[in-house]
């Protein structure tokens, strides 16, 4: 039986974010400085992605546009630069001879329609970034419960749906990797938002589920 996720690597990113990586292959080694971008995309650099075909969540903005823009750099033979900020991922997709595609990763149907418009261009899905998720707003007990769920399903729901929908074609392939971006917020804490905190920790947590 074929298991994605062998191993769990961490990648330290800038502001003390973690990427966790479940992959189906491959050895990345992983010991980054959490405060050099440059170290993060020369990790990334690694993954030998040279006529692969990668989907980048938030991928118009900070770190999902740095990691679209260095999948592209190493001979990626697709990106796919999704956003709920169509416009922005249109910018990023053009200048990297990209995809860009609107997406909500709050709604399972959208992660769908992500992947199924990534296989009709480009026959696969190789890569995975988990990548989008939101701050909301500071507080704790006092957030109303629609801030609440809307965080539950980018951070929580958003990796679920997606491993959905690409993992099972992963595994029977023997070969890609999916990736999700969670926090030190889901390590330790951030006392400043419960709503983050709390989902960020279910986002590592499906993260080792799913190594497992």
């Amino acid at each position: 039986e074929a298991h994605l996720g062998v191993e769990l690597h961490e990648l330290e990113l800038p502001i003390g974010a973690k990427v966790l990586v479940a992959q189906a292959t491959g050895d990345l080694v992983v010991p980054v400085d959490p405060t050099d971008h440059a170290e993060l995309l020369e990790q990334l650099g690694r993954l030998r992605q040279r006529e692969k075909v990668a989907i980048v969540t938030g991928g118009a903005s900070g770190i999902g546009r740095s990691i679209a823009q260095r999948f592209a750099a190493d001979g990626a033979r697709g990106v796919v630069v999704a956003d709920l900020n169509f416009e922005r991922a249109q910018a990023v997709a053009h200048d990297i001879q990209g995809l860009a595609v609107r997406c909500d990763v709050s709604s399972e149907a959208d992660i769908q329609a992500l992947v199924a418009t990534t296989r009709q261009h480009y026959g696969q899905v190789d890569a995975y970034i988990s990548n989008a998720g939101i701050l909301g707003r500071m507080g704790g007990l006092d957030l109303e419960d629609a801030l609440w769920d809307k965080m539950w399903q980018i951070h929580g729901m958003a990796h679920v749906w997606a491993a959905r929908a690409v993992v099972p074609d992963m595994v029977a392939r023997g070969e890609g990797f999916f990736m999700v971006t969670a926090s030190a917020a889901g390590l330790l804490t951030i006392v400043e938002s419960a709503p983050y905190a709390v989902t960020k920790h279910a986002a590592v947590a499906f993260a080792e589920w799913l190594r497992i």
